[in-house]
């Protein structure tokens, strides 16, 4: 099993919040759904985000901070902009395990993976109920 496969279920749950409330955290806000939605299209900058949620940049940078601390994103890239760092965000890519790897993986590994699932699914299914009524 990759130690870098592991190390992205290990992020999930390692902040201040469980792995449940991690889930719970990044699905509760319609706001961060749209930024999970929109990441899924590829990577982004905050700005970038702003402008396909609709909403100020500034509005988004708490949920972009948080979603990054609890593991449901990432960032990709900082590109230096004249005195500014600005950060390009990413949906953290669920890893690809066999069953075997799974059969071995820890009860915690586990239930970080599902937890990954879980919002990947939701966050989309959402996003285009959203999209239908929009």
């Amino acid at each position: 099993m990759a130690d870098t496969a592991l190390g992205v279920l290990r992020r999930i749950g390692q902040g201040t919040r469980s792995v449940e409330d991690s889930v719970s955290f990044s699905l509760g806000n319609r706001l961060r759904i749209e930024i999970r939605a929109a990441l899924h299209e590829g990577p982004a900058t905050a700005s970038q985000l702003a402008k396909i949620v609709g909403r100020p940049s500034r509005s988004l940078s708490y949920h972009l901070k948080e979603m990054c601390k609890d593991g449901s994103i990432e960032i990709a890239k900082t590109e230096k902009v004249g005195n500014i760092s600005r950060n390009c965000y990413r949906v953290v890519e669920l890893p690809h395990f066999s069953d075997e790897e799974i059969a071995v993986m820890s009860r915690g590994d586990r239930q970080a993976l599902f937890a990954m699932a879980v919002q990947a699914a939701s966050a989309e299914a959402l996003a285009s109920l959203w999209a239908e009524n929009g």
